[in-house]
């Protein structure tokens, strides 16, 4: 067998190991912006050194509006699932899903991306650790989430 074909059949099996750790996102996590509750209510602007690129929108599933209102949330309960989702400049939907799900007391760190309104989201192959680092600024103050529900 000579190089080239060596190599194209490498390619050929990176390729089949990539697509079948593709995962789309979760069908609990789909029709988030209907049922569960925003956060914020202005789009929460990018800051420096921002590993979610773009405006953001946050929201709390699975958990009641007056626990977030009386701040009885904190620390959420289990079950709660916070989604983030980012907007690019000059977009009109959202890139990129971060998601936190509670459960056994712990958070369940995931993140999904796509490039096209028209294309799924794909669970991009990242460590849980780049999550809980960045997140570990506020494990006291607001059980790992920078955001806290705002109302009128």
């Amino acid at each position: 067998m000579n190089l080239d074909v060596m190599r194209m059949h490498v390619l050929l099996v990176l390729i089949a190991l990539v697509l079948t750790n593709c995962t789309t996102l979760p069908g609990h996590v789909d029709g988030y912006e209907e049922r569960c509750i925003k956060m914020n209510l202005e789009e929460v602007p990018p800051t420096p050194h921002d590993p979610h690129d773009g405006y953001k929108n946050i929201y709390a599933c699975n958990v009641e509006l007056q626990a977030l209102l009386d701040g009885s949330a904190i620390p959420y309960p289990e079950g709660t699932m916070i989604v983030k989702e980012s907007f690019r400049e000059g977009e009109d939907f959202p890139w990129l899903l971060a998601t936190a799900e509670k459960k056994s007391g712990s958070w369940e760190w995931k993140e999904y991306k796509r490039n096209f309104a028209n294309e799924d989201f794909v669970k991009i192959l990242a460590s849980e650790q780049v999550c809980i680092d960045c997140h570990k600024a506020v494990k006291d103050s607001g059980d790992w989430m920078f955001t806290f529900y705002e109302s009128e």
